[in-house]
């Protein structure tokens, strides 16, 4: 197998400046359901390499598949052809020099890299069963469970020289219910974590008791109250805002946070971190796509932005310091997005709604450039008096995104890992919930 240094000597040798060669090796296994069965089986084992070349600030990348040197010699050749057709990018200056990268704790499992097909069906076969004895309305539309170990060389012409390991797991089912002619809405749960920790018959439970809650939902009518966000919603919703603070957004003027650090930009309540080293973190790594060392950044605090998330080139186009969060030599992009916790329970959230909607799910666009949310809320319950009282139909936000998030009511007091970032469940007050 070809390895990254050789890489970069055979480019800078066929004429380019400055090179940076990523070499992305994955092996694992995924089963997948389809209609309460086992669909398919299948095995991963890929080895990708990303080649960027720069020629006289002219920048280039090309990403593929690499098993041989004669495949290299080609993927080079187009890489440097690619690169002297380019604009020359003025705002290129360098690759960033090598600096010391952290050590990462519990994002390899070895169990994760020994296990095998059959364990896998047997996990997958035990979750469908349970989900359909649950209730024999319950149909398990589809599913997967996967495990991927994963091996990152990385070097550089400035003299990059990184290798990094993980391993991750993932499952998620989708359920739905029939009784007669009524038929409700689909019901999705998801687990993912870098260990072998995965409860699956959790998952699928999750699914299979919302998926039934539907069957009875109700249609409410519309008012303006309170909503707590949970799940796919609240990733949604934080997961957008993020997008804001990325310095690739912010320099391109997309972004309406730029100008803003130092300025109270979200409710007091909130204190949201980029935390690219979390032990255990789905998204956490020893360095980013630049080489430089992943780090904790604190992005905002009580309410007040703080910093942009940066690699290199951003960096240095705002004057700022690199945050370790480089996607590529030119794009930003996030790592474990955590929000610091509160401390009220889901009970004393409740208890301060007279009025309001529990969602879980919300089908729609939200956008970080001017806020608008457009969509309707899945999976959600209808609250009053403090009292989840039933499953609620489809209902529309009529709100704007950094308005809501300037309306922050209760924090929760758990964290856990929600389609994407890391949150507690968060409520938000005067809130418009509009239904046709």
């Amino acid at each position: 197998m070809i390895e990254a240094e050789e890489v970069v000597k055979k480019a800078l040798g066929m004429g380019a400046d400055e090179v940076a060669v990523s070499i992305a090796r994955k092996r694992g296994y995924r089963v997948e359901v389809e209609l309460n069965d086992i669909k398919s089986s299948s095995y991963i084992d890929t080895a990708g390499v990303s080649i960027t070349v720069i020629i006289d600030k002219k920048i280039a990348t090309v990403s593929t598949t690499l098993y041989s040197l004669h495949d290299l010699d080609n993927v080079l050749d187009e890489a440097l052809r690619l690169a002297k057709s380019s604009e020359r990018n003025e705002k290129w200056r360098s690759l960033p020099e090598p600096e010391k990268v952290p050590t990462v704790e519990d994002i390899y499992d070895s169990r994760v890299a020994s296990f095998q097909p059959e364990d896998i069906v047997e996990i997958v076969t035990d979750a469908v069963n349970h989900a359909c004895s649950i209730d024999e309305r319950i149909i398990v539309q589809s599913g997967s469970f996967e495990t991927v170990e994963s091996t990152v060389e990385f070097a550089t012409s400035s003299g990059h020289r990184l290798e990094g390991r993980s391993t991750l797991v993932s499952t998620y089912f989708l359920a739905w219910a029939k009784e007669g002619s009524k038929i409700g809405s689909f019901s999705y749960d998801e687990k993912t974590s870098r260990k072998l920790d995965i409860d699956a018959r959790k998952v699928s439970e999750n699914a299979a008791k919302m998926a039934l809650d539907s069957l009875n939902s109700r249609k409410i009518e519309s008012f303006k109250g309170t909503i707590i966000l949970d799940g796919d919603a609240l990733a949604q919703i934080i997961g957008t805002f993020a997008q804001a603070y990325k310095a690739d957004t912010v320099w391109k003027g997309s972004s309406p946070l730029k100008g803003k650090i130092g300025e109270k930009v979200v409710s007091e309540k909130l204190t949201i971190i980029d935390n690219g080293v979390m032990p255990g973190g789905v998204h956490s790594f020893p360095f980013d796509a630049e080489g430089t060392g992943r780090r904790k950044t604190v992005v905002v605090e009580k309410g007040v932005l703080k910093k942009y998330l940066s690699n290199t080139y951003t960096a240095r186009l705002l004057g700022i310091e690199a945050t370790g969060n480089a996607a590529s030599l030119l794009d930003v992009g996030l790592t474990n997005t955590y929000i610091k916790p509160g401390d009220s329970s889901l009970e004393e959230i409740l208890s301060n709604i007279r009025k309001g909607l529990l969602v879980k799910r919300f089908s729609g666009d939200v956008r970080f450039q001017d806020g608008v949310v457009s969509g309707v809320t899945k999976q959600s319950y209808y609250i009053e008096d403090g009292e989840i009282k039933y499953p609620a139909q489809e209902a529309m936000i009529s709100d704007n995104l950094y308005s809501l998030l300037a309306k922050v009511a209760l924090v929760g007091s758990v964290v856990e890992y929600r389609f994407g970032i890391y949150s507690p469940i968060i409520s938000f007050e005067d809130v418009n919930i509009m239904v046709k």
